[in-house]
């Protein structure tokens, strides 16, 4: 049962849209309906300014960790820490507040990289860095997350930790290839638009995008 508990606990701080409260109280803005319609920090930074989208892409970020740090200082296994961080994601890919349509992961993720496996985390921003100075962002980003289990191995991680982010690899690749069915209904081509949301993120080559 506290197991149940902590991973609900963990889906419900994940479900919290921050940088769409952000947007809508100081801007008035429903993310939703305005830029790319993503409810993550960088559309709120395109819509309603520099510093409050950030401060919601911040908080975005350091939600996910927030139940694994507080299981850690109860006792609990670090397998369940895993477990509510992972849910944490989930919640804010599809967040129980906005009608299970929520943001693509990465910011969350950062967080919970940061705290769980940091040297990863230095692995995937240098590849995402990268890829932004070379205009392919979204492209980084999966290149990136794709590496990152490899690299994981490498270096010796534990077999707990391999396996979760094994897991969060697969949450962030579902959030992508999701927006294909709604692809489909626009009359697209299935297979180009699986490609397209694998590898950009987006119903076709963007450029600059920084999926949150």
């Amino acid at each position: 049962m506290r197991a149940i508990i902590a991973i609900l606990a963990g889906y419900i701080v994940g479900s919290i849209p921050f940088s769409f409260i952000i947007a809508r109280f100081v801007g008035g803005v429903d993310l939703r309906k305005t830029g790319s319609r993503n409810v993550g920090g960088s559309n709120a930074i395109r819509t309603v300014g520099f510093v409050p989208g950030l401060t919601g892409g911040l908080l975005d970020v350091f939600k996910a960790p927030l139940v694994p740090f507080l299981l850690n200082h109860l006792g609990y296994p670090l397998e369940l820490q895993f477990a509510a961080g992972l849910a944490a994601v989930i919640g804010h890919n599809w967040p129980l507040f906005l009608g299970f349509k929520g943001g693509r992961g990465v910011a969350c993720s950062l967080g919970l990289l940061l705290y769980f496996a940091p040297r990863e985390l230095i692995f995937l921003l240098v590849i995402m860095g990268i890829s932004m100075l070379l205009r392919e962002a979204a492209l980084g980003a999966f290149l990136g997350y794709t590496l990152m289990i490899p690299f994981a191995i490498l270096i010796g991680e534990s077999r707990p930790t391999i396996a979760f982010l094994i897991l969060l690899y697969f949450i962030l690749m579902v959030r992508r290839v999701s927006f294909v069915f709604e692809d489909r209904k626009r009359g697209l081509d299935t297979k180009k638009a699986i490609i397209n949301r694998i590898l950009y993120d987006s119903v076709e080559k963007v450029k600059l995008e920084r999926p949150l």
